[in-house]
């Protein structure tokens, strides 16, 4: 048989997150670059390459001829001949070739520590995880190494820290938590210059690390959360003092928390009623701002405890859909206007900062990057948002089939449907549930955004649809992406306008599909029974997507007929106000007075009157001239919108009479009420039989 290798003693007795070996060296470059660099024989050159950062295929092919010369010069130093600078010049050649949209997975570079066990579950404990390159990049990989360090090593790192951007002595200090250093305190273990600048961090550092008496149905309430309000350079938040004495504290949690606690009904205040609260540093603000660029609010009703009214506040998105996370997290029903309280009562404690209350709610324990601020949509079970820095879309899930969705995301990504998907984050086992986020590429327009875009027009918002010609490249590929759906034995499930994207809709257009939450691949034979619930739910998707598409176009129709009748309205008062008869009144009244004198004042300002109702006449006549313009304009812009509609919605009907029988009365247009009944009864029949197949509920 094969031969075992023996462990180490120390490792075969301990727990795997106190072994502080380091691991084995991996590879960290994409398999196809690694195989690339087989084919030609230059896998001798696979350490210079993971030194120099090329880890993917794309790395490679991205790189400018300087750099290219740069590094024949490294091959030529390390000893490699000309044959070797020769091949790796034709193997940038040829990864310089034009690539397709379509994602490869195959070119990713592998996600490996590089640090011991021990030390990296110490750094992922306190949310010191983004230390972790730094550190391996000292060559500091062990729990060991890093205590061994001297006074002059640790003010080298110090400097390293300061200019990757952390602050030194917060994150030292953590460090100093990490190892438990018992013979030497934090005085002596940060670098002179470090503990003469901030001794409030060495205060703070020296506090007992007392973990909450939480009830473990209470995620809000772990003491994680409590870990990662200590001395974290990247949440960027500090602990204040707010006892009287001055004495810091940190045995209960921060007020924000204490209102979420209070969701699930629990009571974390002991006798004397001390808190301590987190507060972000204007560094971290000032970053926040800059990132923010659209920062929408919502208004809320809640009744208030003391005078028994209602009050109605407006309450930033991003805080309202946090705190429904946390109250979702928490695994009871919270009713709508308790959960707007406790978001007015946040919003209070924060001075009204959207930015500190954001920070102050945690974003990091609910799988949310600090820097994702805008809230792209908000469900029962998840919530999507924007993440301003990375520009990545985060959604965060409540579900269990989480993880079957993200591999249908990649299933649709492989087939060339669906944007690119980055990384799945989780599970994070909270007493609601499991909860994920998947990260994913951004979108810039869906089908929805198109065929209702606007643009401003005087005071108001014209509409400016998209052109025939667009429409008709739209929906071309959009029957595309309908049969290559079917030829890949996909189904999206909740298919609607806003679930599709279109990228470069004025020239070559492309159909991607958003929101998997519903879908389903078929991977049995076509013979057996999954081969009827694949057809149900693809007469699902066609079917949906008609209904939809004739929705949304008498929507639209409701809407600008509705504001056309409001401006002729408008019109009809601005004619009716005539100022003219008042003026010749007035004038004429004035020409009858029989002294001269008098006659020639009032002549004087019978004129200057009359110029101001000049003036004001010229107005009306303008803001009724731009009212008729507005409506002829809105007028051709909706028969545009119309046509526009009608061109999508003529190649999907024809694909669904072609390819699923489908068969009406009438002309294929958004206004045929013969071909909505038909194509609704269609529906209806396939949402029954997909949504009750054993291919929706993941038994195929």
């Amino acid at each position: 048989g094969r031969r075992r290798a023996k462990p180490f003693p120390q490792a075969a007795m301990a727990a795997y997150d106190e072994v502080d070996r380091v691991p084995a060296v991996a590879s960290r470059m994409s398999s196809k670059l690694t195989t690339s660099l087989s084919e030609v024989g230059l896998i001798c050159l696979k350490p210079m390459l993971e030194q120099a950062g090329v880890l993917t295929y794309a790395c490679l092919g991205s790189l400018a001829e300087d750099e290219l010369q740069d590094f024949s010069r490294r091959i030529q130093a390390a000893g490699f001949g000309i044959g070797h600078r020769r091949s790796f010049m034709e193997l940038w050649r040829e990864a310089q070739a034009p690539r397709t949209e379509r994602f490869e997975f195959d070119d990713v570079a592998p996600i490996s520590s590089m640090l011991s066990p021990k030390l990296y579950f110490g750094l992922s404990r306190r949310a010191l995880e983004k230390l972790e390159p730094l550190l391996a990049q000292q060559g500091i990989q062990s729990s060991a190494c890093l205590e061994k360090l001297s006074s002059d090593e640790r003010m080298e790192l110090a400097n390293a820290l300061e200019a990757a951007g952390f602050d030194p002595g917060r994150t030292l200090t953590a460090l100093h938590e990490l190892i438990k250093r018992g013979t030497m305190d934090v005085q002596e273990w940060l670098p002179p210059l470090l503990s003469q600048e901030s001794p409030d961090v060495i205060n703070a550092a020296e506090r007992p690390s007392k973990r909450l008496k939480a009830d473990p149905q209470t995620s809000i309430a772990s003491a994680a959360l409590v870990d990662k309000g200590l001395a974290s350079p990247f949440s960027e938040t500090v602990l204040t003092k707010s006892n009287k004495s001055g004495a810091a504290s940190n045995e209960h949690a921060p007020k924000a928390l204490l209102n979420l606690m209070k969701l699930a009904g629990e009571n974390p205040l002991d006798e004397s009623g001390k808190q301590w609260d987190r507060r972000v540093s204007r560094e971290a603000i000032d970053k926040a701002i800059t990132l923010v660029k659209v920062a929408p609010a919502e208004v809320v009703r809640f009744k208030d405890k003391k005078s028994g009214k209602f009050i109605d506040a407006r309450i930033p998105t991003v805080v309202l859909a946090l705190v429904r996370l946390h109250a979702a997290c928490s695994g009871k029903h919270v009713a709508d206007d308790r959960i707007a309280r406790v978001a007015f009562e946040v919003m209070e404690n924060q001075a009204y900062d959207p930015i500190r209350a954001f920070f102050s709610l945690c974003p990091e324990s609910l799988l949310c990057p600090p820097s994702a601020m805008r809230v792209l949509g908000s469900g029962e079970i998840g919530v999507v948002f924007l993440d301003e820095a990375s520009g990545t879309v985060v959604k965060i899930m409540l579900e269990d089939h989480a993880k079957s969705e993200y591999e249908i995301f990649c299933s649709f990504a492989d087939a060339g449907l669906a944007a690119r998907p980055v990384a799945l984050q989780g599970p994070e086992i909270v007493p609601g549930g499991v909860l994920y986020s998947i990260h994913m590429e951004a979108i810039k327009h869906t089908l929805s955004d198109l065929l209702q875009a606007s643009i401003p027009c005087g005071p108001r918002h014209g509409l400016s649809p998209l052109t025939l010609v667009a429409a008709e490249r739209v929906a071309k590929e959009l029957v595309r992406a309908f049969q290559q759906m079917w030829d890949n034995r996909l189904v999206h499930g909740d298919l609607h306008l806003n679930n599709v994207a279109v990228k470069n809709y004025e020239t070559q257009p492309m159909i991607q599909f958003i929101d998997f939450g519903r879908s389903a691949r078929s991977i049995a034979a076509s013979q057996s029974g999954a081969g009827q619930a694949l057809r149900a739910g693809h007469e699902q998707d066609v079917f949906r997507f008609i209904i939809e598409l004739c929705d949304s176009f008498g929507e639209l129709q409701w809407t600008k007929q509705d504001q056309m009748k409001e401006c002729e309205k408008e019109i009809k008062e601005l004619q009716r106000s005539k100022a003219v008869k008042a003026l010749s009144e007035t004038i004429s009244h004035s020409a009858a007075m029989p002294s001269l004198c008098k006659g020639v004042q009032i002549k004087l300002d019978s004129l200057s009157l009359a110029s101001t109702t000049v003036q004001s006449e010229l107005h009306e006549a303008r803001r009724v001239a731009g009212l008729q313009a507005f409506i002829a304009g809105e007028g051709t812009s909706l028969q545009q919108a119309e046509a526009a509609y009608n061109a999508i919605l003529l190649a999907v009907v024809d694909y669904a009479c072609t390819k699923l029988d489908l068969s009406f009365t009438g002309p294929p247009s958004c206004t045929n009420r013969h071909l909505r009944q038909a194509v609704e009864k269609r529906r209806k029949l396939s949402c029954n039989a997909y949504f009750k197949s054993s291919l929706f509920w993941g038994f195929d």
